[in-house]
């Protein structure tokens, strides 16, 4: 569930270094704290290697069948990643 949690922030708050402040749940505890920003920088750092950006461009290029060949395009394969992230079945 942490790691869902981080995914969805991702994808509805952006990529970000840091976790969203104003994302802290008061209930937490400080080690679910902990847990979620670790978490959250496990998937930030996964997310923005070469190696996961290169991947989610030629996943979404099989996918697609459209080339990631503008700075605009490049954010719509990590912003779909993300989605797919979140499906129960998705095999990310």
């Amino acid at each position: 569930e942490i790691r869902k949690l981080s995914v969805l922030i991702l994808l509805e708050d952006g990529v970000h270094k840091t976790f969203p402040p104003h994302r802290i749940d008061p209930t937490w505890t400080p080690a679910q704290l902990e847990s979620v920003l670790r978490i959250y920088q496990l998937e930030y750092d996964r997310l923005m290697s070469p190696e996961t950006k290169h991947d989610i461009a030629r996943k979404f290029a099989d996918a697609t069948g459209t080339t990631v060949n503008s700075f605009e395009h490049h954010a719509e394969p990590p912003r779909v990643y993300r989605r797919a992230k979140l499906s129960e079945n998705c095999p990310l």
